[in-house]
């Protein structure tokens, strides 16, 4: 007399291998992307230097077609250029598109009910040269709510806008 359990039992053990395994890739995967390359504040300083110094170049039109573009080289990981009118419009957003040229931005809190466009606004007023500026917001590179630190320049007459985030 045979008994099934034994080739029962090595089923169930094969498919809790396989749902361990499938288990610890997920979470190497979400651990990969939790763990991306950050960038700092240097790299935010330099991407600004080159920002300006491309503006200048190219014009305002060519170079916001440029810091649009998400496979641009103005666009690494979580660093990208946000030109924002005085006005409280932005005019350039590679990895939201749908902010520019939209008049709500003003009134758009983080959690922390902070106005993070209106900070930047201010800043560019308050300090032409440069000036920093912090608020909680979603990591394109993670999805994750996290305090960004943003360099704001006045530059031709709008506020120029890199910063990155911080790990919680």
């Amino acid at each position: 007399m045979t008994h099934a359990m034994p080739s029962t039992l090595s089923h169930l053990v094969s498919r809790a291998t396989a749902l361990l395994g499938a288990i610890l890739m997920c979470t190497a995967l979400s651990n990969a992307a939790a763990a991306y390359d950050r960038a700092t504040e240097a790299d935010v300083l330099a991407m600004m230097d080159a920002a300006i110094a491309h503006y200048d170049d190219v014009g305002r039109e060519q170079a916001m077609q440029d810091f649009n573009d998400l496979d641009g080289e103005f666009v690494d990981g979580d660093l990208y250029v946000i030109i924002c009118t005085l006005d409280h419009i932005y005019k350039t957003h590679a990895h939201n598109p749908v902010l520019i040229d939209n008049d709500i931005l003003v009134d758009i809190q983080d959690v922390n009910g902070d106005f993070p466009v209106r900070m930047i606004v201010q800043s560019a007023k308050d300090h032409p040269e440069g000036g920093w500026v912090e608020y909680t917001w979603v990591n394109p590179a993670n999805d994750q709510q996290e305090i960004k630190k943003v360099y704001v320049v006045q530059h031709d007459g709008d506020a120029f806008a890199i910063g990155y985030y911080l790990p919680n």
